[in-house]
């Protein structure tokens, strides 16, 4: 049964939230592959017509299930790649409005640094000039989505497009970034940006030249852009919860295990507490840390080995274990069987976990 639009908004306090003109021609996109989109996006807990209210919140966890979802039924691994590639800045809703309206590509990026909080919750966005070269950032910093490989491939395309607004079509970046394992082929992705892509990195990024960004917007517009302005300030993130400790003790852990095992002083001291609050305030929650990495671990293989091109050992390391006997013993702990059959048995069904 299909459940009412407005019983299907983001929650507050459970987890981040995007507003819905990110789904704006998802639908159509999924049926070019000629995949039912109902049958994908009810998976996924959304709605059809979800983007006709583009300013409505969603859980960003139910738009990445719906993403995941969607590689599956298409059986496209760079679905959201492509996504992204032909998403126009005007479909971005008020945000992309508001970048192309900006009178200058800097001024445009500052503006979507500053509403960005409002668009898409728990996440970082900014864009920084250094030694000529400026580098936009992005991630995702929800602790409870750890499959984040197909919102990178599509924010970072889908940023590169307002980009293009005031460079041209044939621009491109001087390198692009993922946080995520590089796949078995990664041709799609420099055929999308035209330029050096990189995986394993700390952030999903784009790098390009700091002189373009005196540019100015061809569609710029102040009285639109004012009230753009107007009409994003009252979207506020007033009546979203704030994040428990255990929330943000788990997005911590995602961070610090792609440097080995985080230990519980540099996890409290990077929230800026004692390592004896921290444990006191997860006990009034009725959490444990040790508990909290384990489970982080447990979630977080799944993801990994749906990666074909990240072997047993490289996972086991990014999962913070020194051997991979260990990590293998974990599993079958977590799982009921080794990493290896768990592989073969799912190798026919990526992301599925």
């Amino acid at each position: 049964m299909s459940m009412s639009r407005e019983s299907r908004k983001a929650p507050p306090g459970q987890g981040a939230h995007v507003l819905a003109s990110v789904t704006c021609g998802l639908e159509q996109f999924i049926e070019q592959h000629g995949v039912s989109a109902d049958r994908v996006m009810a998976r996924g807990g959304l709605d059809l017509g979800v983007s006709e209210v583009p300013t409505r919140p969603i859980l960003m966890r139910d738009f990445c299930t719906v993403l995941d979802g969607a590689v599956r039924a298409t059986g496209n691994d760079r679905f959201g790649l492509w996504y992204g590639r032909q998403f126009q800045p005007e479909a971005f809703g008020l945000m992309g409005y508001l970048a192309i309206t900006s009178p200058t590509l800097g001024e445009a990026l500052q503006n979507l640094e500053r509403a960005f909080p409002v668009h898409q919750s728990d996440s970082y966005f900014k864009a920084q000039v250094q030694d000529g070269l400026c580098r936009i950032d992005y991630q995702l910093r929800d602790g409870s989505i750890l499959n984040r490989s197909q919102d990178a491939e599509l924010s970072i395309a889908m940023f590169c497009n307002i980009l293009k607004q005031s460079l041209g079509d044939h621009w491109s970046p001087l390198e692009v970034h993922f946080e995520h394992t590089r796949p078995l082929s990664a041709k799609e992705h420099r055929k999308a940006f035209a330029c050096e892509v990189c995986f394993d990195q700390p952030l999903n990024s784009i790098l390009m030249r700091a002189d373009v960004l005196k540019r100015p917007m061809p569609k710029s517009d102040p009285i639109l852009h004012a009230v753009l302005q107007q009409a994003l300030s009252g979207l506020s993130t007033k009546g979203m919860q704030p994040k428990t400790i255990a929330d943000l003790v788990r997005s911590e852990i995602v961070e610090m295990l792609k440097s080995g095992y985080p230990r519980l002083e540099d996890l409290a001291g990077r929230l800026g507490m004692p390592s004896w609050t921290l444990q006191r305030r997860l006990a009034s929650e009725g959490r444990r840390f040790k508990d909290m990495v384990d489970a982080v671990r447990r979630d977080l293989s799944l993801v990994l080995l749906s990666e074909p091109a990240l072997s047993i050992s490289e996972l086991a390391f990014r999962l913070g274990y020194s051997e991979v006997s260990a990590f293998s013993r974990a599993f079958y702990r977590w799982h009921g069987l080794s990493p290896r059959d768990w592989r073969k048995r799912n190798a026919n069904h990526p992301n599925m976990h």
